[in-house]
């Protein structure tokens, strides 16, 4: 009797003890299996964390390659056309009867302008425009006026170097200077300075 009951009870512990066991190896397993889950959790969010930090990269150096690219249409195209532009209109504007036969000015002082003055400032518009053309990103529009202009220059120099034409005009040749030209040019050099300005804002919005 008395070894009968020792065995039942010896039984117990031993099912008890590998209830435990088994117990312990489940609960084992199923930590290993959140912190695996854990693991992987932050692992994804890791490579989003690294995604978004390599868009926001990507982007910010998209924006400085565009920014630099308008601060070369601006510094090396439009702002150097501009000015020459604009020397010009002042002499024009202060001699408006330049090119017509009612100018009294002397003709030692009309020849240093003409040629120091209009045609240098032209010839240098001519080799901006031909050297850095790709700069420009000129529509249809600007594009037509751009190689009017270039007619004009040319024909107005041609014409400077023979004796028999040296005191007419392009406009007799059929080359006037393009009327809208001024106009277009402005407004395209207002179109890429805006868009340098807003992009300088939105790069100081990102800092």
């Amino acid at each position: 009797m008395d070894n009968t009951l020792t065995q039942e009870i010896i039984k117990i512990f031993i099912d008890k003890g590998i209830m435990a066991i088994l117990i312990l190896f489940i609960a084992f397993r199923f930590n290993k299996m959140i912190e695996k889950i854990k693991t992987s959790n932050t692992e994804v969010l890791d490579l989003k964390r690294q995604k978004s930090i390599l868009e926001n990269d990507l982007l910010k150096d998209k924006r400085f390659r565009k920014l630099s690219f308008l601060e070369r249409q601006l510094s090396e195209f439009y702002w150097p056309i501009y000015i020459r532009l604009q020397k010009d209109t002042i002499l024009f504007e202060k001699i408006p009867n330049f090119f017509s036969d009612h100018n009294t000015l002397p003709i030692e002082t009309n020849d240093y302008l003409e040629n120091e003055v209009i045609l240098k400032n032209h010839n240098e518009i001519v080799e901006i425009i031909e050297s850095k053309f790709h700069l420009a990103e000129a529509d249809e529009i600007l594009s037509n006026e751009f190689l009017k202009y270039i007619k004009h220059v040319t024909t107005y120099q041609a014409i400077r170097k023979i004796s028999h034409f040296n005191h007419r005009n392009p406009i007799d040749f059929n080359e006037p200077y393009p009327p809208n030209f001024n106009d277009i040019f402005a407004e395209n050099l207002k179109k890429i300075q805006t868009k340098y300005n807003n992009l300088v804002e939105e790069i100081k919005g990102d800092v």
